[in-house]
């Protein structure tokens, strides 16, 4: 009768109180879940990663259960339910299809004063076990009493991507600090101020970079009480423009930056993504005149770092590709500033995917080679014939000025007239074209404006829908 009585007011009621968010260890805990489907089995594998020794009740099971208890992890009971299962347990999960049954599986655990996980509907229980974001130590969870398990499932998406897998790696190294901060600093505001300051540091940058030594360099020089006031430079690929096609972690780097040093040809969505609070240096470059040059480039990210400042060097496409990130990792090092090279979608990536055309093939193209369009101005000390030969593609960067030159040293080199060639300008933006025609044809004239693109060059370029249509796109 109570247990009715209880069944009763579960059905017709919903959490009548905000639920206490609570971690139990569970390590060697015997735990009992009623049912063997593919939700069972989700829930089964979070207690067997928390440790617990679970048992399994359930007339048949999926597949998912089925792989958990070959591996001897859990014990199987191929019956129904019955109300022994639940004598000695720590935890009961009602995940059957049944909702009845579900109901009178939380009613005698809660009777018995066990926690009860109900997976529908959620209500009737009284445990939850959440969606978590691991990233041990440190977990999240999320839940939402059950009122919107999609809005959940949402949520854990977007801090997946957000939070990094490397906040477990400062949260133990931080851990190991513990000790040596309590002896060091007496008073616990001293202690509030430095872990708050540690968090933002140079040694806790080091340690997301993965290299905990220098990070813990850096610590042992603060202990000292010498002076660890410097900042951090970030070397960003901004990508070809299309501020979605920045990685997450130049857009979680970009948005935590004190000052932006960027480039020309940084996009605009990839700019509107900067705080506005957050200074900016235009060091972009057009040809004939250079506000800075590459040493006075140097310069502004050395001395601002030292200001103690998040510096962020953002350029088009890759640093590491024709964008002198190189030579910005020379200075930055011979200054002993700390720095990160975060990779963009270069140019040539871009473009091609935009084209629908592979850089390599497995019958056309064994390799790919990046060239700068300045390549053909020293044309006469150069062996062309390397570049003319067939089985690879050929990407010219910067090569606007320099199309009908780069076309006539290939063909002066033994390449096809007839072999096709693409230029591709603006790639991801509203704008961008794709322009399709043969070597010989683009050694002569242009007969369109040309705007700032990437020559790509090779048989590959046959498999482009803009090279089998060869409508308007056409040269």
């Amino acid at each position: 009768g109570r247990i009715a009585a209880m069944i009763e007011g579960e059905i017709m009621g919903q959490w009548q109180h905000p639920l206490l968010p609570l971690f139990v260890d569970f390590s060697g805990q015997p735990c009992l879940v009623v049912g063997a489907g593919k939700i069972a089995a989700r829930k089964t594998t979070a207690l067997i990663r928390a440790g617990a020794k679970v048992t399994v009740v359930a007339p048949e099971s999926g597949p998912e259960m089925k792989e958990l208890c070959l591996s001897h992890i859990v014990v199987w009971h191929a019956r129904r339910y019955l109300e022994e299962d639940l004598s000695g347990q720590r935890l009961v999960v009602a995940a059957t299809s049944d909702q009845t049954l579900n109901a009178v599986i939380a009613a005698a655990a809660k009777q018995q004063g066990l926690l009860v996980n109900v997976v529908d509907p959620g209500h009737q229980g009284n445990a939850i076990i959440p969606t978590v974001i691991d990233r041990s130590p440190i977990q999240i969870a999320l839940f939402s009493g059950g009122a919107s398990p999609a809005l959940v499932r949402q949520l854990n998406r977007q801090l997946e991507a957000f939070i990094p897998q490397a906040y477990g790696r400062l949260a133990t190294f931080a851990g190991t600090l513990r000790e040596r901060v309590r002896q060091a600093l007496s008073e616990a505001a001293q202690r509030h101020r430095f872990w708050r300051e540690f968090m933002e540091s140079p040694a806790a940058v080091q340690v997301l970079a993965g290299n905990e030594v220098a990070a813990r360099n850096l610590t042992e020089l603060h202990f000292s009480g010498g002076n660890i006031v410097v900042g951090n430079v970030y070397l960003i690929g901004a990508g070809p423009g299309d501020p979605e096609q920045l990685t997450l972690r130049a857009l979680r780097l970009l948005q935590q930056a004190d000052i932006v040093v960027h480039d020309r040809l940084v996009g605009s969505g990839v700019m509107a993504l900067i705080p506005e609070d957050v200074e900016r240096i235009d060091v972009g470059k057009v040809p004939g005149h250079h506000r800075y040059n590459q040493q006075e480039i140097n310069q502004i990210l050395i001395d601002q770092a030292r200001l103690g400042k998040r510096v962020v060097r953002l350029k088009g496409g890759d640093p590491f590709i024709f964008g002198r990130g190189g030579e910005e990792v020379e200075a930055l090092t011979a200054a002993a500033i700390p720095y990160q090279v975060v990779s963009g979608i270069t140019a040539a990536v871009a473009c091609a995917a935009i084209a629908s055309i592979p850089l390599t093939h497995r019958e056309w193209s064994h390799g790919c080679i990046f060239l700068p369009g300045q390549f053909c101005d020293h044309a006469s000390e150069m062996d062309w014939s390397v570049f003319a030969s067939a089985k690879q593609t050929l990407v010219f960067y910067m090569s606007v000025n320099n199309i009908e030159k780069i076309c006539q040293c290939l063909l002066e080199s033994g390449m096809a007239a007839n072999m096709p060639a693409a230029l591709v300008q603006q790639a991801t933006l509203p704008q961008q074209r794709v322009s399709v025609a043969t070597v010989g044809e683009w050694s002569k004239p242009p007969t369109f404006k040309i705007e700032p693109g990437i020559l790509i060059i090779g048989d590959t370029v046959r498999l482009s829908p803009y090279f089998t249509t060869k409508t308007e796109n056409i040269r």
